[in-house]
């Protein structure tokens, strides 16, 4: 009796939780959180380029999830995180929160400090992932004091219970039309020692490029199941998993905010912040590939001085700039993971009359960050590249494959497999 008591309070908490207006994406709620940082690492590695490694977690190692954030609002605030599971999807599921955590499903977020010798005040929040019981699709919700309505921010993240092989190539597109500007990527899952009654049928795929749930194909279905050999082969001939190939990021550097780094036209000193310009930048549709080395639409944080980004990297306003046509209905924006590659009134441009260039000014702390300008499709609202920074097959990409698998008895999909592939022709 106590049991299917526990049971029914835990679902009607999941209830109100989710008909709270949830969002299934990465999404900050409130002005003052800046720089969200959800990422993975080990307990002997905490160097800023953690920050470049995704969200992916082993349900079977010591890997751990961590997440940072900063509240600028200048004073502590009592955050507390609750982790929901979702489909394949991203529709939330109504799991028993016993099935999926061992724990209470209510943390207190209780590493934080204090920003140190910086000009824009903030506190900083850490907070490590519970191991969970499943693999699969997770969102974290963090919200303020005990109130599930005053939502702070949520994130996406996957545990993989890492029970098949995936092994794949990037390369170029077969199709002919599209081989100067896409990259097909071929693969196969090996699920020997994995019983599957259905492999053809029961392993779901998602391929992720550059680490962004909006660039996914899904819905795969394997052209070859080699049951002897207990594998599924997705080799593709009608441009299937082609992905366009954009173009490398462009970046700037900001760990030192003394002397000018990479990207940094000019640094004003003012009394109430920094100021950074940044050089003027053209569209880059029509010009030849170059490459760069790039974190593929990711940033890290870091001071160049005391190498503490944490609590000692500053905040400037960014002042970004583009040089070309105004061109009436034509808007352009910049993106990157910094603002979840969202085209929104924050980061849109707009056009100085004075010195002819498309400026937007963004508040970001100090560190190293990718970007692309881009329009917005007027039907989806999604960044598009191919108008400002063009397509190339030879662009340097990280692509993912997701294998996901629903066992017999389960009632979501799991993770049962993820490989890590580079497009590289150097």
């Amino acid at each position: 009796m106590k049991y299917v008591l526990l049971v029914s309070i835990l679902l009607f908490s999941l209830y109100c939780f989710s008909q709270n207006t949830l969002k299934n994406e990465d999404f900050t709620y409130k002005e003052s959180i800046r720089t969200v940082l959800f990422y993975s690492h080990s307990n002997s590695d905490f160097a800023p380029k953690n920050h470049l490694k995704p969200a992916i977690g082993d349900l079977n190692s010591n890997q751990n999830l961590v997440l940072e954030f900063d509240d600028l609002s200048g004073q502590y605030q009592n955050y507390h995180v609750k982790i929901m599971p979702y489909s394949i999807d991203w529709q939330p599921l109504r799991l028993n929160e016993v099935e999926y955590i061992s724990e209470y499903n209510d943390f207190i977020i209780q590493d934080y400090k204090m920003a140190f010798a910086t000009k824009i005040p903030y506190y900083h929040y850490r907070f490590e992932l519970p191991k969970l019981k499943i693999a699969g699709n997770f969102l974290l919700y963090v919200y303020k004091e005990s109130n599930k309505n005053d939502l702070v921010l949520c994130k996406r993240f996957v545990i993989n219970a890492n029970r098949v092989s995936v092994f794949g190539t990037v390369k170029f597109s077969n199709n002919l039309t599209k081989r100067n500007t896409h990259q097909q990527i071929d693969f196969e899952v090996k699920y020997s020692g994995y019983p599957i009654l259905n492999p053809k049928n029961e392993i779901k795929i998602v391929i992720r490029q550059n680490y962004r749930w909006d660039k996914t194909i899904s819905n795969l279905k394997p052209t070859f199941d080699r049951a002897g050999e207990s594998i599924l082969d997705y080799s593709f001939y009608q441009s299937e998993t082609d992905f366009e190939g954009g173009n490398e990021f462009r970046f700037f550097d900001t760990r030192s905010l003394r002397s000018r780094m990479i990207g940094v036209q000019k640094i004003d000193y003012l009394e109430e912040g920094y100021n950074v310009n940044l050089y003027i930048e053209k569209l880059q549709n029509r010009k030849t590939y170059v490459f760069t080395d790039d974190f593929d639409g990711q940033y890290l944080i870091d001071n160049y001085e005391n190498g503490n980004g944490e609590t000692e990297a500053d905040y400037a306003n960014i002042q970004f700039n583009l040089e070309t046509e105004n061109v009436e209905n034509l808007e352009y924006y910049v993106v990157g993971s910094f603002n979840n590659y969202k085209c929104d009134e924050k980061s849109k441009l707009e056009f100085d009359t004075i010195s002819n260039l498309y400026k937007s000014k963004i508040h970001l702390k100090q560190g190293i960050y990718n970007y692309h300008f881009v329009t917005k499709n007027p039907v989806t609202g999604m960044p598009e590249q191919t108008f400002t920074e063009g397509n190339h097959s030879k662009t340097q990409n990280t692509y993912e494959i997701f294998v996901y698998h629903k066992p017999f008895g389960s009632r979501t999909e799991q993770l049962v497999g993820y490989k890590v592939l580079d497009f590289n022709t150097r």
